[in-house]
C-alpha cells in the first residue's frame, strides 16, 4: 500500500499519508458523495487509468445522509467508469441491516448496473480476511 492515497471524511473530506489517516476523527454526520468526490479528484489529478489500476475500498457503518444520496450514487458511478473494482467494507453489529443500509444501496446499485463492485459486512476485526479473500475472489 505504501503510498496509496487514503481519504477520510464526514460531511468534508481530506487526503492523508498513512500515518496521519489512522490517527483521524471526524464530526456531524455522513456525506458520502464528499469522499467519493476527493477520491476521483485524486485519480483525475495524479493516478490515470491509462496508466494505473485503480481500486476503491470504502469502509463505512452504513450511514449517509439521506439527502446525499442521488450525489453520492452519481460520484459513485463515476468512479466505477474508472475504476478496476470498487469494494465496500461494511462494519455493523446489527445483522439484519448489514448491507441494507443507505451505503450499501449505492454500492449494490453500482454492481446491479454492471460496475466491477462488491460488499462485505464485517461483525469484527476477526472478519476482515474473510471481506480480503471475498474481495479478491471476485476478481
Amino acid at each position: 500500500m505504501g503510498d496509496a492515497p487514503r481519504s477520510s471524511h464526514t460531511t468534508e473530506a481530506w487526503e492523508f499519508n498513512e500515518e496521519e489517516f489512522f490517527q483521524v476523527t471526524g464530526s456531524g454526520g455522513t456525506v458520502a458523495s464528499t469522499g467519493f468526490s476527493k477520491v476521483r479528484e485524486i485519480v483525475e489529478a495524479r493516478f490515470s487509468p491509462a496508466r494505473y489500476n485503480i481500486y476503491l475500498f470504502y469502509a463505512s457503518d452504513g450511514d449517509n445522509y439521506a439527502a446525499d444520496r442521488q450525489a453520492a450514487q452519481a460520484s459513485l458511478t463515476s468512479l466505477g467508469e474508472v475504476s478496476n473494482y470498487c469494494g465496500y467494507l461494511e462494519v455493523s453489529s446489527g445483522a439484519q441491516r448489514q448491507l441494507s443500509t443507505e451505503t450499501g444501496q449505492l454500492f449494490k446499485s453500482l454492481a446491479e448496473g454492471g460496475g466491477a463492485a462488491g460488499s462485505f459486512a464485517v461483525a469484527g476485526i476477526e472478519d476482515i480476511w474473510q471481506a480480503v479473500r471475498h474481495f479478491f475472489q471476485h476478481q
